[in-house]
C-alpha cells in the first residue's frame, strides 16, 4: 500500500513522496513499538522483570538458590514451558548442581559435563539451538548425542554461563508456551540473566570463604587462649 501511494505521488511530483516519507519516519518507531507490546506484552515488562530477578539474584544467600531463581527466569521472561539451570564441577563447585522447572530428568543420566552438547557448548563459549542440529554441517556426526542431551535438559537451547573466559555453566531453555521462536530481546535477556547469576556465584563463594577464614581465625584465637590460661 505504501508503494502504491509513493508511485502516485512520485507520478504526480517528483519530490511529493517526501509528503508520506517524512511523517512515517517520525511515526513509524512509535507504531513499532506499540505493535511490538501488543505482539509481545512481555518485553514491554523487561526492564521490571530484569530488576526484580537481578534482586533476587542479588540477595540470595547460596549457589542452590541462585540457581533456582535462574531456573525460574525463562518462564518470567518469555513464558518457557522449562527451564534447567546448572553449574559443572570445577571451581565454583565441587560437583554438579542442577536446578530445574518443569523439567524432571536432567538429574538422570551421569554427569552434564559429559555430555557432547555441553562439550560442544563449553568449546565454543555460544548458545546452542536444537533447530540448529539438523541444518548445520558440524553437527552431522552427533545429531543423535545433541538431540538427545537437549531432551534430557527438557530444552529448545543451551546457553552458556561464563567466568573468565571459561563455561562454569549453562541455562538450558524449553519451549515457549504459545510456540513462538525467541526473538533477540528474549535471548539478550536471558544472556544478561545468566550471566548476572554467576556474578552472584561468585559473591556467595567469597561470602563463604570469609565465614570460613573467619571460623578458622576464631578457633585458632580460642585454642591461642586456652594455651595461654593453661600456663
Amino acid at each position: 500500500m505504501l508503494t502504491g501511494v509513493a508511485i502516485l505521488l512520485v507520478a504526480v511530483r517528483a519530490y511529493a513522496v517526501a509528503v508520506m516519507l517524512f511523517p512515517l519516519l517520525y511515526w513509524w518507531p512509535r507504531f513499532d513499538a506499540r505493535l511490538n507490546a501488543w505482539l509481545y506484552p512481555k518485553r514491554a515488562r523487561f526492564p521490571d522483570l530484569m530488576r526484580a530477578i537481578g534482586n533476587e539474584l542479588a540477595t540470595a544467600d547460596g549457589v542452590d538458590a541462585v540457581l533456582q531463581v535462574l531456573s525460574g527466569a525463562p518462564e518470567r521472561l518469555c513464558d518457557a514451558r522449562s527451564s534447567v539451570a546448572f553449574l559443572l564441577a570445577g571451581p565454583w563447585a565441587r560437583d554438579e548442581q542442577i536446578s530445574g522447572a518443569g523439567c524432571a530428568s536432567p538429574v538422570a543420566g551421569g554427569p552434564l559435563a559429559d555430555e557432547v552438547l555441553v562439550r560442544l557448548v563449553r568449546t565454543t563459549r555460544r548458545g546452542i539451538f536444537r533447530d540448529h542440529i539438523a541444518v548445520e554441517p558440524q553437527y552431522a556426526n552427533i545429531q543423535a548425542e545433541c538431540y538427545r542431551c537437549f531432551d534430557r535438559l527438557c530444552a529448545d537451547m543451551l546457553l552458556p554461563i561464563v567466568h573468565d573466559g571459561r563455561v562454569v555453566g549453562g541455562l538450558a531453555v524449553g519451549p515457549s508456551a504459545a510456540g513462538d521462536p525467541y526473538g533477540t530481546p528474549e535471548l539478550d535477556a536471558l544472556a544478561t540473566v545468566a550471566q548476572q547469576a554467576m556474578q552472584a556465584i561468585v559473591r556467595v563463594r567469597a561470602t563463604e570463604q570469609l565465614r570460613a577464614r573467619e571460623l578458622e581465625f576464631a578457633d585458632l584465637s580460642a585454642s591461642f587462649r586456652r594455651r595461654l590460661s593453661t600456663r
